[in-house]
């Protein structure tokens, strides 16, 4: 079910249709927080997708606090060496940023540059 859901909403989130994505984002993250607990990899995938559904949407505040939530639990889980933790990082400093938190985001971008592999 969670699989078929992520279909759906890879298809609402690619025609840009936030309001009809969310639900089905919720509810794929319910299921896997249930089944498979909330530090599960699936389940820290489906948070990020969630967070990202706010950020394109606008809906800054609830990008905000998805995305500390999902940086908690990576770093919970992941470390905070992983290049997810990176790119969470980077995501959040660009919505702390957007929405004039200027200092909290270039502590976060230091962070998540000082985390990022060479390239």
């Amino acid at each position: 079910m969670a699989t078929s859901l992520r279909n759906l909403e890879a298809i609402y989130f690619g025609q840009g249709e936030y309001k009809k994505a969310e639900p089905s984002f919720l509810r794929a993250l319910r299921i896997r927080e249930t089944r498979l607990g909330p530090e599960h990899p699936a389940t820290l995938r489906a948070l990020s997708n969630l967070a990202q559904t706010y950020a394109a949407a606008d809906r800054d505040i609830d990008a905000l606090s998805t995305y500390h939530r999902l940086l908690d639990l990576q770093q919970k889980t992941l470390g905070t060496g992983n290049p997810e933790v990176a790119a969470t990082m980077s995501n959040l400093a660009f919505i702390l940023r957007k929405t004039g938190h200027k200092r909290e985001a270039q502590a976060m971008e230091s962070r998540s540059k000082a985390l990022m592999p060479c390239r």
